[in-house]
């Protein structure tokens, strides 16, 4: 599947999740992702008909989809089992 409309895909999701879902469940633990960003990376699982293991290799792999998702680092590499 071509990445043409991917990334404003990203942006839409993102911000209608943020439009209707808190920042986080819990104002007291400590949490990796938003919800949004939750919510935007399984509408791109959708869009894209990827699996998770899937997902976890294009986010590591586009940069520009982490900036548009506010993910400061790089996904971890699953141990190889």
């Amino acid at each position: 599947m071509a990445e043409v409309g991917l990334l404003p895909s990203a942006r839409m999701a993102l911000q209608v999740s943020r439009a209707v879902l808190p920042r986080y469940r819990s104002r007291v633990r400590k949490y990796q992702f938003t919800q949004p960003q939750l919510l935007t990376i399984l509408c791109l699982i959708r869009y894209g008909d990827w699996t998770f293991r899937e997902a976890e290799v294009r986010l590591g792999e586009h940069r520009e989809l982490r900036q548009v998702l506010g993910l400061l680092f790089r996904t971890c590499a699953s141990p190889k089992l």
